[in-house]
């Protein structure tokens, strides 16, 4: 395998993980039926799995791609939280496979959109679990399908959110590691600019499911790749403001704090506490997510 080939994997997978430039900022219409999808995701980011199930199987049948939205993220959410890594992590895995199986020569642009965003959900959980080879292999499954995406950014918000995913993650990518972008020669040049923009658009759109991911992206890229804590801080602090009862995102509040160099013992205290005292959570999960805090004390 030349170096070339090998670099283009590494920072794909990066990309993908983290979680074209474009004249037009946003689509002009969307894929999914939000009315439905949204109250579900709510649900999630509410940290009440249940009702967000529960809501799925109602709303939607189990062959359309909003319910293999939301089972995507609940697998996500639960796999973080302490239940089940194997068990979470081979149902992201089933409807990555599904997914992959409906894709054709020319599959419909919702069937795309569930491709692309059911391969990020797989990496991310491959990573995740620590299946390095798994992550690359279906990176790879993916690329021609995201490269058809970044074509037709201007028609859909979905389009939007997965275009400003490659402007401003590659470019913050190819900033942090300038000798893996000449391995993205067949690529068009990332637009760092426009793919903030993009995914502020996207959080200004109205569908809850693109502005939570655009709004975890752009927190992800802040902390993990450009190294801005400060920014990635406003981020989580406004997403915990929205949503006080979801312990990850206080987890990942605390989190930017210490990168910030600020004191964490009144936030980790309170944090505790809501977990002691959090109702619908396992055992198990508030041992899991109670471990976290005490880890970060130190």
């Amino acid at each position: 395998m030349s170096i070339t080939t090998t670099s283009k994997r590494i920072a794909l997978v990066l990309l993908l993980v983290t979680a074209y430039s474009f004249t037009l900022i946003a689509g002009k219409a969307t894929l999914l039926n939000h009315t439905k999808l949204s109250p579900c995701i709510e649900s999630i980011y509410l940290y009440n799995f249940r009702e967000a199930d529960s809501l799925c199987r109602k709303n939607f049948h189990s062959s359309d791609t909003e319910y293999q939205i939301v089972q995507l993220n609940l697998n996500w959410w639960k796999m973080i939280s302490g239940y089940d890594k194997t068990l979470c992590h081979k149902g992201i895995s089933a409807i990555f496979q599904r997914a992959m199986a409906i894709g054709s020569d020319t599959p419909t642009d919702t069937e795309q959109f569930l491709i692309i965003v059911a391969g990020i959900f797989q990496l991310r959980a491959d990573s995740y679990m620590g299946k390095k080879t798994s992550a690359m292999r279906n990176a790879l499954k993916i690329l021609p399908h995201y490269k058809r995406v970044l074509g037709d950014a201007q028609k859909y918000d979905e389009f939007t959110f997965l275009a400003g995913i490659y402007n401003y993650g590659l470019g913050a990518i190819s900033a942090k590691h300038p000798f893996m972008f000449p391995a993205f020669f067949v690529f068009p040049d990332p637009n760092p600019t426009l793919g903030y923009t993009q995914l502020i658009a996207c959080e200004k759109r109205g569908n809850l499911l693109l502005q939570q991911e655009s709004c975890y992206f752009r927190y992800k890229i802040g902390m993990e790749i450009r190294e801005e804590p400060q920014l990635a801080y406003t981020i989580v602090e406004n997403m915990c403001k929205i949503y006080p009862s979801n312990p990850i995102l206080s987890i990942e509040k605390i989190k930017t704090l210490k990168k910030l160099g600020k004191p964490i013992k009144e936030e980790s205290n309170s944090l505790s506490n809501k977990l002691t005292q959090q109702k619908g959570l396992e055992s198990s999960q508030k041992g899991y997510l109670l471990s976290i805090v005490d880890e970060m004390r130190q």
